[in-house]
């Protein structure tokens, strides 16, 4: 027995090592690393907004405010994969947690580790930092676990949406800046806050299966598929015509920004009106992937400029 401890042992930590790294990108990959990097451009376009020179010690805190906010998001993520498990596998979801390949406790020890991560960084580092923080946490909490559960309905999915975008860009400010956020930053953040609130909504398109075996009251189950393509299309265009002319008159600075929002606009609304509401998901989902790539310009817009 000896022997055959000597001699599998190492194998055997061999084969953890690798699981561990295993489980790790499952646990990324659940967490939409397309929407953790948007978590990233929101916080540094948030300190561009500051127009603060950058200085080394000013990086290291805006890095700060990145590796908190990030920590967190992947936290709420990650919680969500584990509470969508119904909806995800009727909607035909491949993510980790709903296919399998990411048992649920495993995915429950990291959100378990990345709050403590983004919480601690705050207190330890960066205590201005630890409202938007705890914000977060607690809605992406009751986001997708009971009684609140945020997103069963239309305005809870509009209250995350919107505070997951402004807190992000709040975030980036304060890592520079102690003082009330300038008109420009305002307005990307209320802006964007919106976009990400309500024309995130998209998302939703081309679930109304899944979304309605969970209980969920969405805009394609209450409006027909049809009537939210019709209703998000309007509101896309709505928003970018509003934010150019509010940047127009009291905020020239992100007016490159706010183009951006109203290309995107039309786009969603385009690909929203023209698209089957018999269609395949995929094709359903469009909207919501130019909702995405607009959210990306907007923030490298306002980092470049």
């Amino acid at each position: 027995m000896d022997i055959d401890s000597e001699e599998h042992g190492p194998a055997r930590d061999d084969f953890r090592a690798p699981r561990l790294i295993r489980t790790l990108l499952l646990c990324w990959k659940e967490a939409r690393p397309t929407v953790q990097v948007m978590c990233v451009l929101r916080v540094v376009a948030g300190s561009a907004l500051a127009r603060t020179p950058m200085t080394l010690h000013g990086a290291t805190r805006v890095s700060t405010g990145v590796g908190s906010w990030v920590a967190a998001s992947i936290a709420v993520y990650v919680f969500n994969g584990t509470r969508d498990l119904v909806e995800d596998r009727a909607n035909g979801s491949m993510r980790p947690v709903a296919s399998g390949a990411l048992p649920v406790r495993a995915a429950e020890a990291l959100v378990l580790c990345c709050t403590l991560v983004a919480l601690a960084v705050p207190m330890v580092v960066e205590p201005f930092l630890l409202g938007p923080v705890t914000v977060l946490l607690v809605l992406g909490y009751f986001y997708s676990a009971r009684p609140v559960t945020l997103k069963k309905s239309v305005a809870g999915a509009f209250v995350f949406g919107f505070c997951f975008s402004f807190c992000a860009f709040l975030v980036g400010w304060l890592t520079l800046q102690r003082s009330w956020p300038s008109a420009a930053a305002w307005t990307c953040m209320v802006a964007l806050g919106v976009w990400t609130g309500l024309i995130g909504q998209t998302k939703d398109l081309g679930d109304r299966e899944g979304d309605l075996l969970a209980g969920r009251r969405t805009l394609p189950i209450l409006l027909t598929e049809r009537g939210a393509q019709s209703l998000l299309a309007a509101a896309a265009l709505a928003l970018g015509f509003v934010t150019v002319g509010w940047a127009l008159w009291r905020a020239p600075a992100v007016l490159p920004a706010a183009l951006v929002l109203l290309v995107g606009g039309a786009a969603v609304a385009a690909t929203s009106l023209g698209a089957d509401p018999e269609g395949g998901r995929a094709v359903r989902r469009r909207p919501y992937r130019i909702f995405m790539a607009t959210q990306y310009l907007a923030a490298g817009v306002i980092i470049v400029l």
